[in-house]
């Protein structure tokens, strides 16, 4: 089989979308946890990154809720989270191809991201992943892709 053929035939196995790449979901997270944890310092007291506090069930538990919160207001406007949407990326389903773009997506989809990246697995998950999914993303069924150019 030519490289051409197999290029065709890897974007079909993606409903005609390529993959974002590891580099693209890394800036994408880290874009994202800015929007995120920038609030958390200004308004919890003594949030700081790396503080004990941090780490408190209390403050994870908004962490969770904030990111879910957010999912519910992106996923709609821009099938994804705000660093998706910066970096030219998109969610869609891994089943049929379709834009995750309902508030309810989102919830799932970035309540499972924070809860997971407190126990690390989609940090090490992803690196091995023939199809650049995390446990996230096998879980709520999901790609990561990269935007049509129109």
């Amino acid at each position: 089989m030519d490289t051409q053929t197999e290029i065709l035939d890897e974007s079909e196995n993606y409903f005609g979308y390529e993959l974002a790449s590891l580099n693209q979901r890394f800036f994408a997270v880290i874009v994202e946890s800015l929007v995120l944890i920038i609030p958390l310092i200004l308004i919890l007291p003594g949030y700081t990154l790396g503080s004990e506090s941090a780490y408190n069930p209390e403050n994870i538990f908004i962490g969770i809720v904030g990111s879910a919160i957010l999912g519910a207001l992106f996923y709609p406007m821009w099938s994804g989270n705000i660093g998706h949407k910066i970096l030219g990326l998109k969610v869609i389903s891994s089943t049929d191809g379709s834009d995750k773009k309902s508030a309810f997506d989102g919830i799932i989809r970035e309540g499972l991201k924070n809860i997971f990246g407190y126990l690390l697995i989609p940090v090490i998950w992803l690196i091995w992943d023939k199809d650049n999914q995390n446990l996230y993303d096998k879980v709520s069924k999901t790609y990561v892709v990269r935007n049509k150019k129109s």
